[in-house]
């Protein structure tokens, strides 16, 4: 730890002028992305960028070194296949060395530095501080700080010096080779410390601080490479590992023979300002063809018409395709949440708006799994499982560290459990925190039919979508038929309809980077892909869909549910004995809702999910809850209130003889079980 011993002369708002107007810039930063780079070489005129790219993890391990340099040089390739696309000569400045990278080797590198040399007013410029290289960092959405110093020469002889100290002792130069014209993820087997006949020495210790969060995906690969390598990695002698060219040779051929992990969650992630995407570490194509792109449309909607054959009337089988739909429209535009989630903290809108989470629940058979898999074979036909997580990776540890590693892509959690939803899941939607990253990943949940509901907080921050319409699984040949209709379009899904939906999203949020309604927007360029070619008609199920309309559609389980609870039947007078019933008091303005309790005072109806405006919590205790009459007549335009006629208590003259006889039989039976004696002197009481 070394302290830079300054003086201040005033500050200024940054800019990227900053940048302009120098020949070099050489950067250590642990986050660097594609805009920046582009925007140096294309925009700003710099002609020779070197880049040290960092890491946060401690570098204890040979597996994690080899684990941090693989996360770096598929940074970096991606990086060069993105600049490629522009008019920067990528082969000319990679093989010249204006383009250069390098990875750590053995040494931490939290330092964000940037030296600019070649400049006419100033010569020389550093800028220093908190910002990585990247567009989320100098944007201004969250609070940064930044040094700058003009022409200093001895600030830049320290700081030139702490630059060739990390690069030179600690890093490794990445061959321009493996980074051109890439279109597979880079393999661990590429990586510096394992290439070349020469001996790498990496330097570990046991001592070293904890893997902060960021590394979760650093931390799973190296756990993951330990168990493929540990019995060839060589014994720690003073601190060090010495790799051999022999050792080397070994390690790469055990990492060859070894399957590659499938658990890890994919990275999908789109630049919005260069309009490119990646998704698993490999370029993913936005252009498309447009005779797929038709026909997976066609595809899907012939899967959609599958659900015409499950039990239920003609009216709850439409309804459950547009919910269906609604789901699809989210699904596709989630890898955007985190954009507008971003820009509305950033303008202290309202974020809840835009749901981060999407639940799937009702009853069993009702294909939810199914459309699931679907629509995410649609959108990453190459890997459609990439998004599928094990339901015991649902967990608070597990979903930060998927968080902070899928990025963009969906994390599907299939048949989640209601102890699950309660222990974590509620916890996790209501988190409101701003995540302070540039991408993080969108979260389907699906579950069967969640008996008690779900409470106020979630209702309106999580995406519902709730079905009671099932396919009858006692007859097998609708269940088999089923079936073979999803395999039948599930196997010829190309994944161009998606890639034709994300360019016209794209363009869209061009015009308008926050849209009021996004689900709106999302269902209205989905409903116009699935015209038919011929005839122009859209499916009834996919006319576009507003937030508005959908909100109100979420609380159609709990309706149901109070219709139940205030049906006429139930109507009773405020003096009734009956321990269940309901009444209106017209003074106040209430109704009062009489239920039973248990011994813990809970009653049966799980009233935390009803909208907290309805309740009036000061008039409401165990057993008899409140409700504001006014504002339950909103919540139930319905409810028929007013013709409910309350069933009279039928009085009677004195208690009946049954009662006293049993009261007696009591007595006779308590008497009995006393010791001889004792029954003759309690019988006169």
């Amino acid at each position: 730890m070394r302290v830079a011993r300054s003086s201040f002369h005033g500050d200024l708002k940054f800019s990227w002028d900053l940048f302009r107007g120098f020949r070099s810039c050489r950067v250590l930063t642990y986050s660097i992305d594609s805009a920046t780079v582009r925007r140096l070489v294309t925009d700003l005129g710099v002609t020779e960028v070197e880049c040290v790219i960092g890491t946060v993890a401690t570098i204890d391990r040979v597996e994690k070194v080899l684990a941090v340099q693989q996360a770096a040089m598929q940074h970096a390739a991606v990086l060069v296949e993105e600049l490629s696309k522009t008019d920067c000569d990528v082969v000319e400045a990679l093989s010249s060395g204006r383009l250069a990278f390098w990875v750590l080797r053995d040494q931490v590198s939290h330092s964000k530095l940037y030296l600019l040399e070649g400049g006419t007013a100033p010569e020389r410029r550093i800028i220093m501080g908190s910002a990585n290289f990247s567009e989320q960092a100098f944007r201004g959405w969250q609070h940064e700080t930044l040094a700058m110093y003009d022409d200093d020469d001895a600030a830049w002889e320290y700081y030139s010096a702490r630059y060739r100290e990390v690069r030179d002792k600690a890093s490794q130069q990445i061959d321009p080779q493996l980074l051109l014209g890439r279109s597979q993820p880079v393999e661990v087997e590429e990586t510096p410390v394992l290439a070349g006949d020469w001996p790498s020495i990496v330097l570990v210790g046991d001592d070293a601080p904890a893997v902060e969060d960021a590394t979760d995906a650093i931390r799973r690969k190296a756990k993951s490479l330990r168990n493929q390598i540990g019995p060839h990695l060589p014994a720690v002698r003073r601190d060090t590992q010495t790799l051999n060219p022999d050792l080397k040779t070994r390690i790469r051929r055990a990492l060859r023979n070894q399957p590659r992990d499938a658990t890890e969650p994919a990275a999908f992630s789109i630049s919005t300002d260069t309009k490119t995407a990646t998704f698993a570490g490999a370029p993913f194509p936005l252009d498309y063809d447009p005779e797929l792109a038709v026909s997976d449309a066609q595809l899907m909607v012939e899967y959609f018409a599958g659900f015409e054959g499950f039990a239920g009337t003609p009216e709850e089988v439409r309804e459950l395709q547009e919910e269906y739909f609604a789901f699809w429209a989210w699904l596709y535009f989630s890898p955007f949440m985190c954009d507008l989630r971003t820009r509305a903290a950033h303008i202290n809108r309202d974020v809840i708006r835009y749901e981060r989470v999407a639940v799937l629940y009702g009853k069993a058979n009702c294909g939810k799994t199914s459309l699931i898999q679907a629509l995410l074979r649609s959108m990453f036909p190459q890997r459609p499982q990439a998004a599928c997580m094990e339901k015991s990776l649902f967990k608070t540890a597990e979903l930060e560290a998927i968080t902070r590693t899928a990025k963009r892509c969906p994390a599907f959690f299939d048949d989640v459990t209601a102890k699950q939803m309660g222990s974590t899941g509620k916890d996790f939607i209501k988190n409101e925190t701003p995540l302070g990253l540039a991408e993080y990943p969108a979260v389907v949940i699906s579950m069967n039919r969640h008996k008690d509901g779900f409470a106020d907080e979630i209702m309106k921050r999580a995406f519902l979508i709730y079905t009671q319409t099932a396919l009858a699984v006692y007859n097998d040949k609708i269940r088999e038929d089923q079936d073979q209709r999803i395999r039948k379009v599930t196997d010829r899904l190309s994944g161009h309809l998606y890639r034709r939906y994300l360019q016209m999203i794209l363009d869209n949020l061009d015009e308008d980077d926050q849209p009021e309604d996004w689900l709106l927007l999302s269902s209205t360029v989905l409903s116009e892909l699935l015209q038919d070619p011929t005839s122009g008609n859209v499916p009834a199920w996919a006319e576009p869909q507003s937030r508005t309309r959908h909100a109100e559609r979420r609380y159609k389980s709990l309706r149901a549910k109070f219709h139940h609870l205030l049906r006429p039947t139930a109507h009773i007078d405020a003096d009734s004995p009956k321990p269940e019933g309901w009444w209106t008091d017209t003074d106040t303005g209430r109704v009062i809702v009489r239920e039973r309790v248990n011994q813990y005072g809970q009653s049966a109806f799980n009233w935390e999910q009803v909208p907290s405006s309805i309740i009036d919590a000061d008039a409401s205790s165990s057993g008899h809850t409140s409700l504001v009459l006014s504002e339950l007549n909103r919540f139930l335009p319905s409810w028929t209130h007013r013709n409910a006629t309350p069933e009279r208590t039928p009085k009677t003259e004195g208690p009946t003889e049954r009662p006293r006889r049993r009261r007696w039989r009591l007595r006779r039976r308590h008497a009995a079980r006393l010791p001889p004696g004792e029954g003759d002197r309690q019988a006169p009481r």
